[in-house]
């Protein structure tokens, strides 16, 4: 693979994953300092319906929980992209 096109490949997963994922991040940044009852309240506000959901407190961190670890996978896709795409091959020894 030439150069041009893996620092094409790079820059498109930034775009796509890595800027994503450090929203998600901030988001599960953000939603981890405020307390369970704001977030009810907030997410009630906006249509969410609470009356099925058998423990919400331990849904709440669940869902916490699972929005950093997709923001944690998003950011790590662009670095592997960039590092299997613009590693030096080795020259075969003639």
């Amino acid at each position: 693979m030439n150069r041009t096109t893996a620092m094409i490949l790079t820059i498109v997963s930034i775009l796509l994953c890595g800027c994503p994922g450090l929203a998600a991040c901030a988001m599960s940044a953000y939603a981890m300092t405020i307390d369970q009852q704001t977030l009810i309240q907030g997410m009630q506000a906006n249509g969410f319906d609470f009356t099925n959901v058998a423990n919400t407190p331990a849904y709440l961190w669940a869902a916490k929980i699972i929005w950093v670890i997709i923001a944690l996978v998003l950011i790590a896709i662009p670095i592997i992209v960039g590092l299997v795409t613009l590693r030096r091959s080795k020259k075969a020894a003639v």
